[in-house]
């Protein structure tokens, strides 16, 4: 991970249990004052975020990340993605924090064991998928993933899911909640909060049973426990270029050259693959300038 840290650098509360949750309902934004009190939304209101972001196997990230190309000295995921067609090679949750303004994210890979960071910056190479959750569906999951802080990688369970996806086995390998591999872990996190149903998902039974894009088309083709939405663009990167602009004031731009998080909206699919079964809500949450970007002329 790029930037990444020991967990003990991050915030208490991102490692022990929580009991309301971070983002007080309130969308990020691009704003400065730092650590200013906000009132928080209603808890049953759906206007509470967290987000899914899924990385490609063609990416610009760390050597944390980077790892996921090739465990063990095999080129594993290359095999998969070359016969499986699908380009996603791992994922992870991201929550917004109001108080501090910054994203904190939860993560396992072939480096770290369950592991908590905030202010990573995702590099090229993420889609975003973004959950409208209550209040205590957001807390749940917080508290899953900090109850498996430390927990190591599922290494049996990554390579049996490879040998899913290839047709060679039936199921995955779980870990039995001691180890986790990244989409075992969030499946599993949003399991926890009644946002994930494997009734609904036709050959699928288990959390190690699903793999990164597995995760991915559920979320935005078949999920009806939550409103996802596929983000044009990374909301993390738009943030940081809005912070860098406010602090150092306007940005220096090779010609053709666009910011990451400009090329992402740019290249991102623009149409919504979430199939609604359900009713929407009568008065849809306010938008948050993350949500688009627009270029003047």
């Amino acid at each position: 991970m790029s930037g990444s840290a020991p967990d003990w650098f991050v915030p208490l509360e991102y490692r022990v249990e929580q009991t309301r949750c971070r983002c007080f309902g309130q969308q990020p934004s691009v704003g400065g004052n730092e650590g200013r009190v906000v009132e928080r939304a209603p808890a049953g209101a759906a206007v509470h975020t967290i987000w899914v972001a899924f990385l490609l196997y063609d990416n610009e990230e760390g050597p944390g990340e980077q790892s996921f190309k090739d465990y063990y000295l095999l080129p594993w995921n290359y095999m998969t993605v070359l016969l499986t067609g699908e380009q996603f090679i791992h994922c992870q949750l991201v929550f917004w924090d109001a108080t501090r303004r910054c994203y904190f994210t939860y993560s396992v890979d072939g480096d770290r064991a369950v592991f908590v960071y905030d202010r990573k910056s995702f590099q090229r190479g993420w889609r975003f998928v973004k959950l409208s959750v209550t209040e205590p569906q957001e807390v749940l999951v917080q508290n899953f993933l900090i109850a498996q802080l430390g927990k190591i990688l599922n290494a049996r369970g990554q390579f049996a899911l490879g040998a899913r996806q290839l047709g060679l086995a039936r199921s995955g390998v779980s870990g039995e909640g001691e180890s986790w591999f990244c989409s075992e872990l969030v499946a599993a996190a949003l399991e926890q909060a009644g946002l994930l149903d494997f009734g609904e998902w036709p050959g699928f039974n288990a959390p190690a049973d699903v793999a990164p894009h597995d995760l991915f088309h559920y979320l935005t083709e078949r999920c009806t426990k939550v409103t996802a939405e596929l983000m044009a663009g990374n909301p993390v990167m738009v943030r940081m270029i809005h912070e860098r602009r406010r602090n150092e004031g306007p940005l220096a731009i090779e010609a053709g050259v666009l910011p990451q998080a400009v090329a992402d909206f740019s290249t991102a699919p623009k149409q919504l693959y979430f199939e609604r079964a359900l009713a929407p809500p009568k008065s849809a949450p306010p938008r948050s300038p993350l949500d688009r970007f627009t270029v003047k002329k």
